[in-house]
């Protein structure tokens, strides 16, 4: 595998983890929806073509749906029926629900619905430590929605947690927890859900903060000046009341968190996935290290073709050697045979003389340069040693006809003068007087 070949994976790995992040901060909206939308349902409450709709939402498998107590009230009150129908149907394919059991002063209803098979909400009982600036969304079927048809699926709106604190729906109602928050809610929507980043549902949308103001006539008309304040009850009043009355639902006790677009009840389990990858990227850079490139002077003849052989001759070499190729070319004249030749006389492992001829013709039909170690099979020359590497040194030509000597990155290095070469580095040229050793 090429050096280029392995930064460019570790930057694409890099690019993918990035990306996840930010794919998941903005799909964050996506993601919920596509988990709780199959969930809500819409509340139709009708007698004698009068009709009245909310929002509610499926509790679990069994046909139990929870919603508000205001929504069903003319229902419990005035003998009128309850129908559900589900997110993405048709109105008219309503399914007649049974009030189970009303808890006015909650203002919650829990109703069944016979064959009502749809997936159930997941209830965030851990949502006792959501905090102020919490991401939420609320779903349902606002019915200022109708005016341009029929609505068949749920909305959804964002906003955030403004405060918790412990309050009444009514001057005579219970003490419950209450979440206000600023996501917007319409007459419709009441009865839906309120949901977390996780898609965990933490309350049920009740009220918004309306003005009551005298219109032409008397006649009390209701104003909406007031924004970004809206209501809902605490989803622990609600599993209160389905655990009293022995309806079976799921919940989870963790805290839903947000990290850089991740939200999961199990954020440590996220930092550590990230953490494991930057390590892994980190020990890949460790391991493959950039290669220096490798220097090799190409000398050619007049003909072009010499010239080409001579280029092909050098990257095969190469291919042997690793690294990055730098080729530089001059156009000079083969020597005639004979016309030159280097006589190189050194130590080799163990004290032992090495004694080398290499001769103008031969360092020219070599194209530049001659390897030197102990592997026969690579040829070149041989220094048969097991301290030696395969391919320990190059011989290569120098521009002033001279020539140099190239350590390979050797296992035990190469040494002119007592002077260790650094591996891949500029060809050191050999002088009459030099002292080379291979160890």
């Amino acid at each position: 595998m090429t050096e280029a070949l392995k930064y460019t994976i570790v930057s694409y790995l890099i690019l993918v983890l990035f990306a996840a992040v930010q794919f998941s901060a903005v799909h964050a909206s996506e993601y919920v929806a596509s988990s709780v939308d199959p969930s809500v349902v819409r509340v139709f409450v009708t007698k004698d073509g009068r009709k009245i709709t909310g929002s509610g939402f499926i509790v679990n498998k069994k046909g139990y749906v929870a919603t508000n107590n205001h929504v069903v009230q003319p229902g419990v009150k005035h003998d009128w029926k309850i129908y559900v129908v589900e997110s993405g149907a048709d109105p008219e394919a309503r399914r007649e629900a049974k009030l189970v059991k009303a808890f006015p002063g909650e203002d919650l209803a829990v109703l069944h619905v016979e064959g009502l098979d749809r997936p159930a909400v997941l209830f965030g009982a851990g949502s006792g430590q959501l905090g102020k600036g919490t991401p939420v969304y609320a779903f349902g079927f606002p019915g200022a929605g109708d005016r341009l048809g029929p609505i068949q699926e749920s909305s959804i709106a964002t906003g955030i947690l403004s405060r918790s604190f412990a309050g009444a729906w009514s001057k005579t109602g219970p003490s419950i927890r209450i979440l206000q928050h600023t996501v917007p809610t319409n007459p419709g929507g009441s009865g839906g859900p309120l949901v977390d980043a996780c898609g965990h549902v933490v309350g049920i949308n009740s009220q918004r903060e309306v003005r009551m103001i005298g219109g032409p006539g008397g006649v009390t008309l209701v104003t909406d000046p007031i924004q970004g304040v809206f209501f809902a009850s605490h989803v622990s009043s609600l599993l209160g009341k389905l655990d009293g009355m022995g309806i079976s639902f799921s919940r989870t006790w963790g805290v839903c968190k947000s990290m850089l677009g991740f939200a999961t009840v199990n954020l440590h389990y996220y930092l550590a996935a990230v953490a494991s990858t930057l390590v892994l990227m980190a020990a890949w850079l460790m391991v493959y290290k950039p290669q220096p490139a490798v220097r090799i002077v190409v000398r050619c003849q007049d003909m072009a073709q010499d010239c080409v052989n001579a280029v092909t001759r050098a990257m095969r070499r190469v291919r042997h050697l690793g690294g990055k190729l730098v080729v530089q070319i001059s156009n000079t004249r083969q020597s005639e045979a004979g016309q030159a030749a280097w006589m190189m006389a050194g130590m080799g492992p163990d004290g032992q003389p090495v004694n080398l001829t290499i001769s103008g013709d031969e360092l020219c039909e070599a194209g530049g340069e001659i390897i030197i170690g102990s592997d026969k099979a690579r040829g070149g020359k041989v220094i048969s040693s097991a301290s030696v590497s395969p391919h320990h040194a190059l011989i290569v030509s120098l521009e002033d006809n001279g020539v140099g000597l190239l350590d390979l990155n050797s296992d035990a290095g190469t040494f002119i003068n007592g002077e260790k070469l650094a591996p891949f580095a500029d060809p050191v040229p050999l002088l009459p007087d030099s002292k080379n050793q291979f160890r």
